[in-house]
């Protein structure tokens, strides 16, 4: 489970986290010259030099900070619950990589301004995307992949997702069973948990789980059968599937 936001800085207080970071860092080096300087006076070698400059470098510093604000604000604005899982994991991964614009007051004031409207996109295009995936997704029948050609969502479907694998393997991946979570409570305008269906199966082993709106049971063959509720069914084949309906239909409250 990710832990809580305990403080909810603003911009300014986090750039000035930033700032004090950078401050601590460069007082711990002039300290390692310092230390230096009193061995070298005993002919001696000083064990700790060199050390911070050795783990990293000015660059690296800013980079590492400008890094956890970044992911910082991803977490107080809750932009796991607005994004595709994997345009959310390509988001992690650039911040991880350093492909983020250095954390100023500016900068991050500016993609603050955008971030209505970006969640905004993100959730209809995340939408309209899911309900094509269910119309058009494919699924093993024996050993042959047939594709779904539905014009809407039923009851209960099949979808090849090789969520088996990731529930009994190594790694709990993200895949459609996550998104179409996410949709569901999104539309019901209620928060994500923070614990998706997929994560407590996979933490327990389980082949079989359901949540507050449908129920799922993986199989060896790559398949997830689904049962939804009756109430997201009509949601999914009403809200998801007019182009036109979110921002009516569904209300997304960030700040």
């Amino acid at each position: 489970m990710e832990h809580e936001i305990m403080i909810r800085h603003t911009v300014e207080s986090l750039y000035e986290v930033k700032r004090g970071v950078l401050h601590a860092v460069n007082e711990m080096r002039d300290n390692e010259k310092k230390i230096a300087k009193l061995y070298e006076q005993v002919d001696g070698y000083s064990p700790y030099q060199t050390r911070v400059n050795y783990i990293y470098n000015d660059k690296e510093d800013v980079q590492l900070i400008d890094k956890v604000c970044w992911k910082y604000l991803v977490k107080l604005y809750n932009l796991r619950a607005y994004m595709l899982c994997t345009e959310y994991d390509k988001m992690m991964r650039e911040l991880e990589e350093y492909k983020a614009p250095e954390f100023s007051v500016d900068t991050a004031l500016s993609w603050l301004l955008g971030l209505k409207e970006l969640i905004y996109e993100n959730v209809k295009g995340m939408v309209h995307r899911i309900f094509d995936n269910l119309m058009n997704g494919i699924y093993y029948t024996g050993n042959v992949k047939k594709k779904r050609n539905n014009s809407k969502i039923e009851k209960r479907f099949i979808l090849l997702t090789y969520d088996y694998d990731s529930i009994y393997g190594y790694s709990n991946r993200n895949t459609i069973t996550d998104d179409l979570e996410k949709i569901c409570y999104l539309i019901n305008g209620i928060k994500l948990p923070e614990k998706t269906l997929k994560q407590k199966m996979y933490e327990n082993k389980e082949g079989i789980g359901e949540n507050d709106y449908f129920k799922i049971k993986v199989c060896k063959n790559g398949n997830t059968h689904y049962e939804l509720d009756d109430d997201i069914v009509v949601k999914l084949n009403t809200i998801c599937a007019d182009r036109n309906a979110i921002g009516d239909a569904i209300k997304i409250k960030v700040f």
